[in-house]
């Protein structure tokens, strides 16, 4: 049997979908359908029924799919070994991250990452922090760096980087005594810095939801100019924050005590892909962080 047939029958359990699975793996619908009637013939069972018209695996479906996934992974893990042994390492890895780590911390890695692997050809997806974790968890990134550790027992994660949140002002908009009653800007839903900007407000006793907002953006750099114009006051990454506070377009009002994590995250049972291993040494190293902050 192909190993390519086990690769879309894994898709197409995804997706639950014959046309969708050929449409992400550029294939066409009747060429999914035969590859898929080519596993039932050569392991003489049913694979799929329709339910509520909904595509679902039969009982051998779903042993056929637990052992699929062992065989696929195997054998593109026999692959980066054999590259590995044989030559210098290469293929295709699928990076997610979140704004922050888009910004500040792939460009410190992604430049040793390609010299010390410059076969390798990298493809960095930025989304949110939900997104990216999304992604992964479906099988369409290989490795996330994220701005919340994934509480999900199929990934595993490693600290990598820690930060503050601290909140801007215009310089000439308000005092710190006055700050918690102007609106705030605020990053989207499903943001990471959102997230933990809304966890740090209640640990100082101010409830997120009883704060009035002007404008909500998935954009720092946007969020930053738009508190330059006096449309609010924003709580930001200091990371974000230091060229904006440094060229005296914002200050900083407040600094929030709670520290913020970022983790390097991947698929528990990918955890010795050569690809993701290699990056993850680089991404350790020049990050500064010891091994010691594994979380799971």
């Amino acid at each position: 049997m192909d190993i390519k047939y086990l690769d879309t029958f894994l898709k197409v359990c995804e997706l639950k979908s014959y046309t969708l699975a050929a449409e992400r793996l550029g294939l066409t619908q009747p060429g999914v359908s035969k590859q898929m009637q080519r596993i039932e013939t050569e392991l003489g069972v049913t694979i799929f029924c329709r339910d509520d018209h909904e595509l679902a695996l039969t009982e051998s479906g779903r042993y056929v799919y637990q052992t699929a996934q062992i065989f696929v992974s195997e054998w593109a893990l026999l692959q980066n070994r054999l590259h590995q042994l044989n030559g210098p390492l290469h293929g295709v890895l699928r990076i997610g991250a979140s704004s922050i780590p888009t910004k500040h911390f792939l460009p410190r890695i992604l430049p040793v990452f390609h010299q010390d692997y410059p076969f390798v050809q990298v493809v960095v997806h930025s989304h949110d922090s939900e997104r990216v974790l999304s992604l992964l968890q479906k099988g369409e990134i290989d490795i996330a760096i994220l701005g919340s550790k994934p509480e999900s027992a199929e990934i595993s994660s490693i600290r990598i980087a820690t930060d503050r949140l601290v909140i801007v002002a215009n310089p000439t908009y308000c005092n710190q005594e006055e700050w918690a009653s102007y609106p705030l800007i605020w990053r989207e839903t499903g943001s990471g810095t959102r997230r933990a900007a809304e966890e740090a407000l209640r640990d100082i006793g101010i409830s997120p939801h009883g704060i009035s907002y002007t404008l909500q953006a998935n954009d720092t750099s946007l969020i930053l100019r738009m508190v330059r114009e006096s449309l609010g006051l924003a709580v930001v990454s200091n990371l974000d924050a230091y060229e904006a506070v440094a060229s005296g377009d914002v200050h900083i009002i407040h600094e929030l005590s709670a520290s913020r994590h970022f983790y390097l995250a991947y698929p528990r049972k990918e955890k010795t892909a050569v690809l993701i291993q290699a990056f993850s040494r680089t991404a350790i190293t020049q990050m500064d962080i010891n091994q010691d902050s594994t979380d799971s």
